[in-house]
């Protein structure tokens, strides 16, 4: 089985979007935490360590503004080099073990999961079946990991 769309007209897979609601938290220090909506606030924040950057992107009222301010700041420097890296850690941190989402995730089970668009993105996804498809690879690797997790405790107690 193939899910190529998380956009899907019945909102069925909408949960695999990175503008899906998921709220990821960041200590800053001991008096200030960020709490950024969805995976794609805390990806755009990201892309620049400045704190009052990061405060503008977590304050952002959808995920669309979010990537907009992405799109406008100076990239921090070796971003290429770190970006995928940060996608793991922010759907880590969305799908995390005994979480809603991590059954939903669970659930598609060996689905091969591609992040079709018609925006034009063929790093994080696919275009008409062309594109690198990150985004899905990393869902399936978080998955895939999920699940062995599940399965080696299932092991230890038997």
């Amino acid at each position: 089985m193939i899910i190529d769309r998380f956009q899907d007209e019945n909102g069925k897979h909408t949960f695999l979007s990175n503008f899906y609601p998921s709220p990821i938290q960041v200590t800053l220090s001991a008096d200030e935490t960020l709490v950024y909506p969805t995976v794609e606030h805390y990806f755009q924040a990201c892309k620049n360590p400045d704190l009052d950057y990061q405060r503008e992107v977590a304050a952002a009222s959808t995920p669309g503004k979010a990537k907009r301010l992405g799109r406008k700041v100076q990239l921090m420097p070796g971003w290429d080099s770190v970006k995928l890296d940060i996608m793991r850690l922010a759907i880590e941190a969305k799908f995390w073990p005994g979480s809603q989402l991590t059954v939903e995730l669970l659930c598609t089970e060996d689905a091969y999961l591609v992040e079709g668009n018609t925006w034009g993105d063929t790093f994080w996804g696919k275009v008409d079946g062309r594109g690198s498809n990150w985004l899905g690879i990393i869902l399936m690797a978080r998955r895939t990991e999920l699940l062995h997790n599940i399965t080696g405790k299932l092991l230890q107690k038997g």
